[in-house]
């Protein structure tokens, strides 16, 4: 299959797909392996936000003005309570019956002023994109990641990686450059890569799907006005919804659960029927309309306590991307565009210092370390502790806090630095030619 040494990225997700992507932009050999076969990798459609930092991404690998046809701009952000109509903590209504948002804000925020630059894509679409850009057979389904030997056993150059093939192949060698580890937070990539780090269940869960809705929904007035993202925040749930294109929104929840994998089995819409039941803002609506086999869950994780906040993402010939790296909670809509941040960012540095030594990984991992420690960790963990809080009296102080927050300073400068990469080129130099396409 592969004859020669190879950069190896494992994991076919959107991370995995843009760093072969962009590491081919760069000249290098590069594949993709994934124990999950071809038709599952594109059959789970659900919402993927792509903010400023990642379209700029995009842009650069010359994919952006393909992805923005996907979907229609997200142009404002609204946080709603669950129990308050307009304009009131008490839950007195508005004149014209309408729901005012505790806090609203404008994407350019995200974006330092540079224009509306948010989209909700189908992942599935979006991965397909990505898959149509790479040359023909640089994804392999259906081959698993098995082990690989420590450098020093190929003369410190390359690892040798065990592939699997779950159709029944025999096992196969390969000779690899560079081992990139995207297969998300249960990497198993991430256990040969030297670091003091436990992730914790962070005591909630989250759900999430793709609905078909009728277009008149989506007027100003309606239960899902275009461009307008949502979420309601209620007693230890949140519950949120982006219109992806006319007729299509993608909805997510997330409900406190004190232990993993509490009651939370299919069938999954019942269950969140019965929490959201009486929530307003069309959330019944979606969960009504959305069938149970397109609903995907996901436990949320996060750095345990007194665990090494440095987390080393680079080894020997590894190196970790996306939630491989730093399992995130998803709080802030980052983790899509953190991994296709972190993608762009190491295709950089392998083509400014190629694979002779280790400068490339620790540039890549000196890079990224300050950004993805704040973003991933610090404020996804603070705004999901403060959003599923569940006493009356928290409830309502957060209520009253949030509208206050949106206008404060700290807010805007959280909201710029969310968007605040800026994609560069991506140099074939003259150290990258040691492991080049020919």
């Amino acid at each position: 299959m592969i004859r020669k040494p190879v950069i190896l990225v494992v994991g076919a997700g959107v991370g995995g797909l843009c760093a072969a992507l962009a590491l081919r932009r760069a000249g290098f050999a590069a594949f993709v392996i994934d124990n999950q076969p071809a038709a599952y990798l594109r059959a789970q459609r659900v919402g993927v936000p792509l903010w400023a930092q990642a379209l700029r991404v995009l842009d650069r690998l010359g994919l952006g003005a393909r992805i923005r046809q996907l979907a229609l701009p997200t142009l404002r952000c609204e946080i709603l309570s669950a129990r308050a109509r307009v304009g009131s903590a008490t839950g007195a209504p508005a004149a014209d019956g309408r729901w005012a948002p505790l806090a609203t804000m404008r994407v350019e925020q995200f974006s330092q002023g540079c224009g509306a630059e948010a989209f909700v894509v189908d992942r599935a679409e979006l991965e397909q994109v990505l898959l149509e850009a790479l040359p023909p057979h640089t994804v392999v389904a259906n081959c698993k990641f098995a082990s690989m030997t420590p450098p020093q056993a190929s003369g410190g150059l390359t690892r040798r990686v065990r592939l699997e093939f779950n159709d029944g192949r025999a096992t196969e060698d390969v000779q690899a450059a560079l081992v990139i580890g995207a297969d998300g937070k249960r990497s198993v990539v991430r256990s040969y890569v030297k670091r003091n780090a436990a992730w914790r269940y962070a005591g909630y869960t989250h759900w999430q799907g793709i609905v078909d809705v009728d277009p008149r929904h989506h007027t100003e007035d309606a239960l899902f006005p275009r461009f307008v993202a949502r979420e309601v925040w209620g007693a230890g749930a949140r519950f949120g919804f982006m219109p992806m294109s006319p007729g299509r929104v993608y909805w997510y929840a997330s409900v406190n659960a004190r232990r993993r994998g509490e009651v939370f089995l299919r069938p999954f819409k019942r269950v969140l029927q019965e929490r959201f039941r009486d929530w307003p803002h069309g959330c019944t609506v979606l969960l009504d309309a959305c069938s149970e086999a397109a609903i995907v869950r996901s436990d949320a994780y996060e750095l345990a306590a007194g665990a090494d906040p440095t987390l080393p993402v680079v080894s020997e010939r590894i190196a970790l991307i996306g939630n491989a790296a730093y399992p995130a909670t998803g709080n802030l809509h980052q983790q899509t565009c953190m991994a296709v941040e972190d993608a762009f960012s190491l295709a950089q540095s392998i083509g400014r210092y190629g694979l002779k030594d280790r400068t490339a990984l620790d540039v890549y991992a000196t890079a990224r370390a300050r950004r993805t420690l704040e973003l991933a960790s610090s404020h996804a963990r603070l705004l999901a502790r403060i959003a599923q809080w569940e006493r009356p009296l928290l409830v309502r102080a957060r209520d009253a806090l949030m509208t206050r927050a949106a206008r404060q300073p700290a807010l805007q400068r959280l909201l710029t630095r969310l968007g605040a990469y800026h994609a560069g080129d991506l140099p074939l130099s003259r150290p990258a030619r040691a492991f080049a396409l020919s």
